[in-house]
């Protein structure tokens, strides 16, 4: 039986992601495939971190797939407003142009994306995983 990973799995590859991303960021400009991968997923990571003390199923406390988070984060929409589900599609869909079509994405779509999504999920996920583990006490 394969191990569902926990809380502080998913916070140490988030960390593990940001300081990747911070050490490569004078690459970026040549590479933005990779500077808004890294971005995703640390997103991803984020919404299964606050997955993983949500008052969920166990079978949702851990995305098998892209879709299930979704699926998941649409059930949650008490907690994630629609805008947040919206700017999560958005990054998912930047990343995967940004790595299957060539120059997808350029450095000022980065950019942006970097001020606006980015910074707003990683608020976002961060604030609710505060509270969250906040009511658990």
């Amino acid at each position: 039986m394969k191990l569902i990973p926990a809380e502080k799995d998913h916070y140490n590859v988030t960390a593990k992601n940001l300081k990747f991303y911070n050490l490569n960021t004078s690459n970026f400009s040549q590479h933005t495939e990779w500077a808004i991968t890294i971005m995703f997923y640390e997103i991803v990571h984020l919404i299964e971190r606050v997955f993983a003390i949500a008052p969920l199923k166990t079978r949702d406390r851990h995305s098998r797939s892209h879709n299930h988070r979704y699926s998941t984060m649409q059930n949650l929409l008490k907690l994630i407003p629609r805008e947040v589900t919206t700017k999560y599609v958005l990054l998912k869909n930047l990343s995967q142009d940004a790595r299957y079509e060539y120059d997808a994405i350029s450095l000022e779509k980065l950019k942006q994306t970097r001020d606006n999504e980015y910074d707003e999920l990683k608020d976002f996920f961060r604030q609710l995983y505060r509270k969250m583990r906040k009511r658990r006490r």
